[in-house]
């Protein structure tokens, strides 16, 4: 399944150096979605948010179990006036947004990678996920043989 970030990333000889070293301007900014408000996720929100400024990318959704005890951090990233959406499941909001997505990013504790990942991969969204991928060499053997399929 080629991903459908493949498309968000088109270049055009108009707007692009010879050497596609930067993206067009008329491209569209990627959708981006993250598992995890807290720990290593923050870092991948305040990116976000910045590169949105550029018009890179647009963040469309939040996911964590800690939601309402952590909400202060939805204040900080701004989530608000981005219309970012916020999610105490990853899989209601993978089932609300997936359609859109272009990148999802997966920063939650370990034992939540593998099923994250295969659901990102299964909806053909790209994934970075945080490492490790998994403390178990089976499932990383599963995973591995996911990323070569996709």
């Amino acid at each position: 399944m080629t991903p459908r970030h493949a498309t968000s990333l088109r270049r055009e000889t108009d707007d692009c150096s010879p050497e596609g070293e930067r993206l067009c301007t008329n491209a569209m900014p990627l959708r981006v979605a993250v598992a995890g408000l807290g720990g290593y996720a923050g870092s991948h929100h305040t990116i976000f948010a910045e590169l949105e400024a550029t018009g890179a990318v647009k963040g469309a959704a939040a996911s964590d179990p800690r939601l309402a005890e952590i909400s202060p951090l939805c204040e900080q990233f701004d989530f608000a006036s981005r219309h970012v959406r916020t999610w105490n499941r990853f899989d209601d909001m993978m089932a609300a947004h997936a359609a859109e997505l272009d990148v999802a990013v997966i920063a939650t504790p370990i034992h939540l990678h593998a099923e994250m990942h295969e659901a990102c991969v299964n909806a053909g969204i790209a994934c970075y996920l945080e490492k490790p991928p998994t403390l178990d060499p089976m499932c990383l053997n599963f995973s591995t043989g996911a990323w070569t399929a996709s």
